[in-house]
């Protein structure tokens, strides 16, 4: 559970340092588009910061799952 948490607040400060002093990355190319006023292209840059956010999750929760066996679903 700690490690689910930690990399999801490792991956919204990732996003944010991008969003405000990087040339590449997910959150520059938003940063870039937003600029030039192209939202389809904005949004999808936000879409994909949450499909990458919620592979990650789902990748972790099975690992727990598999690692920590053990443990009972509350």
């Amino acid at each position: 559970m700690g490690l689910r948490i930690g990399i999801g607040i490792g991956w919204m400060c990732l996003v944010a340092a991008e969003l405000t002093g990087s040339n590449s990355g997910l959150g520059f190319m938003i940063m870039y588009y937003y600029s030039t006023m192209e939202a389809a292209k904005t949004v999808a840059g936000m879409l994909m910061i949450g499909i990458v956010g919620y592979i990650m999750f789902i990748g972790l929760k099975k690992l727990e799952d598999k690692l920590l066996f053990w443990r009972t679903v509350a």
